[in-house]
């Protein structure tokens, strides 16, 4: 007995890793405020924490860092990990919050976002790629949290709306029953 449509979140998250991954090549390099970048893979990696498959969000953490590596001119393999630990430690906390445009979900994220992008920004001062610790805290770590977090709404409304689950689950809305909602 099937509960769940697999075919539909399957395709649903192919097509938010896709365009995640065309973002981050064709959109992120363009766009730097106050020495922050929008970080798309950053973003998809706090949608997988957020699904509630700790697994799937640690495969994912390491391949949307990867990705962010060999599109950035940074050290390849530091994103990597940070987001490989980042999504294991991560996806065990939040395990509760239901994905989406909710409160919940958008300060989960917020919190992921700005501790990734300081403990990133610090780890490059500390490699002297960057030169100012204030600048790494604050310029990398704080503007690229915020230019992450408004551009993260759009996916979490799509994946809400995709991703989310129905039939017997605990996360889900409305009756137990899957047709009376």
């Amino acid at each position: 007995m099937q509960l769940k449509d697999t075919g539909k979140t399957r395709s649903a998250t192919v097509a938010l890793c896709i365009a995640a991954v065309a973002l981050q090549i064709g959109f992120a390099p363009q766009i730097e405020v106050m020495g922050g970048r929008i970080n798309f893979m950053l973003i998809l990696a706090c949608v997988f924490i957020l699904s509630g498959d700790t697994h799937r969000a640690t495969i994912a953490g390491f391949f949307c860092g990867i990705a962010y590596d060999l599109t950035a001119s940074v050290p390849v393999g530091l994103m990597s990990l940070i987001l490989t630990v980042t999504c294991f430690i991560s996806s065990g906390m939040f395990r509760g919050v239901q994905i989406g445009l909710n409160p919940n979900a958008l300060r989960c994220a917020a919190i992921v976002m700005f501790a990734v992008n300081v403990l990133y920004g610090l780890l490059l001062f500390f490699m002297h790629v960057q030169t100012d610790l204030f600048w790494a805290i604050i310029g990398h770590g704080l503007s690229s949290t915020l230019l992450s977090l408004l551009v993260a709404v759009p996916f979490f409304v799509l994946a809400g709306s995709a991703l989310s689950q129905g039939g017997f689950s605990a996360r889900s809305r409305g009756t137990r029953y899957k047709g009376l909602r």
